[in-house]
């Protein structure tokens, strides 16, 4: 059976590294603005795949065609870098679990969130899974939490009474879901999202190695975790 750690971080370090070399046991985060980075939506959209192009195109909302597409931009530009490969010509499939990988290089490993004006990407040289959420302000999570929350923690989020701490926990929960491949429907409820260290059911998980889940807030109105397998030293750098 194994482990989860959960730990949060108050403060982050984002700098800038714009020749990205993946250090052992590392998971590498970026964080893009899907604001700032709006201007350059006909360079991005040359970038993506045809079927990408068609996801995009499924968003009702220019908007959310925009963001999709400079999410899967961002993805292809960070991934080229640590591939010495060019951003279109990367090609993409996916797993039994779901999980993204690139077809010609199976050593990386990498994961991506967006949420209104942010997404994140992760990539590392282990499995790893991330998430970002908007803090919705009046955003009722009682209506929810019964059905995917234990009773410690609906018991945490009874004593906290913000929808910061909902997104605390929820983020912390798709993070590692997206780390085994399970999906973000399968066993939430039973994935711990509280602070400290927790036994893994071998039998939900089927991994029996050792995890970190690292809580951190991008700004005030995102809440956001990684996570990662640690049965191995566990390495975070943060790029602008």
């Amino acid at each position: 059976m194994g482990e989860i750690e959960i730990k949060s971080v108050e403060s982050l370090n984002w700098i800038f590294y714009d020749m990205p070399t993946l250090k052992i046991d590392g998971v590498h985060i970026y964080r893009i603005s899907l604001v700032e980075e709006a201007h350059r939506i006909r360079e991005f959209q040359a970038l993506l795949s045809l079927d990408e192009q068609i996801q995009a195109n499924r968003y009702l909302k220019k908007q959310d065609q925009d963001r999709f597409t400079i999410s899967k931009a961002a993805l292809r530009i960070i991934l080229s870098r640590y591939m010495d490969i060019a951003p279109k010509a990367l090609l993409f499939d996916v797993d039994t679990g779901k999980k993204p990988f690139v077809k010609s290089n199976r050593t990386f490993f990498f994961n991506i969130s967006h949420s209104s004006d942010w997404a994140l990407i992760a990539v590392s040289n282990m499995e790893v899974g991330i998430d970002i959420e908007f803090v919705k302000p009046d955003f009722v999570a009682s209506d929810i939490v019964q059905e995917y929350f234990s009773q410690d923690e609906i018991s945490y989020l009874n004593s906290q009474h913000t929808a910061t701490a909902f997104f605390k926990l929820w983020t912390r929960k798709e993070a590692f879901l997206k780390a085994t491949g399970q999906g973000i429907g399968d066993h939430l409820k039973f994935t711990p999202s509280l602070t400290g260290v927790h036994q893994l059911n071998a039998d939900l998980y089927g991994y029996q190695h050792n995890w970190k889940v690292l809580g951190f807030m991008l700004n005030s109105d995102y809440a956001c975790a990684v996570a990662t397998a640690s049965d191995l030293i566990f390495f975070l750098e943060y790029w602008m």
